[in-house]
C-alpha cells in the first residue's frame, strides 16, 4: 500500500499528514454485511467470531441483494444497486417481473440474500435483451441507482473528463496525435501537466549497448537478427 507523507516545511510546528492507503481500507470496513444478508459491526463480524473470512465477490456486494454489474445487448455493462425493499419491488415491476416483486419471501434483503443467483440472472435475462441507453431509461423511470459502466471510448468522450482537463492531447516524435491521461491530483498553484511524452522506441539503445560493451558491429548484428 502506498504511503505519503506531508508537510508544511514553512512551520516548524506543523504536524504532518500521513495518508496511508492501508488506512482507507480499514476505514471502509468499519461495518459490514455478513454472508446471511444481516448487517453487522465489524468488531461483531469477523473470522475469530464467526468462522468466516469474507472472499473477493468481483463485482457484486455479497449480503446486499441485488447488487451487481449485468451485461446489455449491445456489449455494455450496467451497474444495479437495488437492495432497498421498495427500490427492489420497482425494479423487477419496471423489468415485467411482477412475480418477484410480489414474492413476500423476497420482501427484505434477509429473504433475498438466499436467492442471490436467481435475482441475478433474472436482472441479466433482461438487459442482455436491451441496449444500454434504454436499460438505464427505464431503470431511471422506476427510480433505480444504476449507471454505466465507462470503457476506455467512454471516458475518452466524456465531457465531465474533457471540463477537468483529465484527457491530454499529444504528438508522439513522428507527428502521430495521441490522448494521454491527464495529472491528478490538481493543485491549485501547480496543476501540473505532460511536459513530454517521451522518446521514440529505441531511441537509447546504441547509448546503453554502448555502455554494456557492444561495439557498432556487434549492435548491427542485433539490429539484422531483430533483437532490437
Amino acid at each position: 500500500m502506498g504511503k505519503t507523507l506531508l508537510r508544511d516545511e514553512t512551520i516548524p510546528e506543523a504536524p504532518s499528514v500521513d495518508p496511508a492507503e492501508i488506512d482507507k481500507f480499514r476505514a471502509m470496513a468499519a461495518d459490514w454485511w455478513s454472508p446471511t444478508g444481516k448487517f453487522a459491526p465489524l468488531h461483531k463480524f469477523n473470522p475469530v467470531r464467526l468462522g468466516f473470512i469474507r472472499e473477493r465477490a468481483g463485482n457484486a456486494l455479497p449480503g446486499i441483494v441485488p447488487s451487481n454489474t449485468y451485461p446489455t445487448r449491445d456489449h455494455k455493462y450496467v451497474i444495479i444497486g437495488a437492495n432497498n425493499d421498495s427500490i427492489f419491488k420497482r425494479m423487477m415491476t419496471a423489468i415485467g417481473r411482477a412475480d418477484l416483486a410480489a414474492d413476500p419471501a423476497l420482501a427484505t434483503n434477509a429473504g433475498r440474500v438466499p436467492r442471490t443467483a436467481e435475482l441475478d440472472q433474472a436482472i441479466a435475462d433482461w438487459t442482455q435483451q436491451h441496449a444500454l441507453d434504454h436499460v438505464l431509461e427505464v431503470l431511471e423511470k422506476a427510480e433505480v441507482p444504476s449507471g454505466k459502466v465507462y470503457d476506455a471510448a467512454d471516458i475518452l468522450n466524456d465531457a465531465h473528463y474533457l471540463a477537468r482537463g483529465m484527457i491530454e492531447q499529444h504528438k508522439l516524435p513522428d507527428g502521430t496525435a495521441i490522448k494521454l491521461p491527464g495529472i491528478v491530483p490538481k493543485l491549485s498553484d501547480t496543476p501540473g501537466a505532460t511536459a513530454w511524452v517521451g522518446p521514440a522506441l529505441g531511441a537509447h539503445n546504441s547509448e546503453i549497448l554502448r555502455s554494456l560493451g557492444y561495439d557498432e558491429a556487434q549492435q548491427r548484428e542485433l539490429k539484422q537478427r531483430r533483437v532490437i
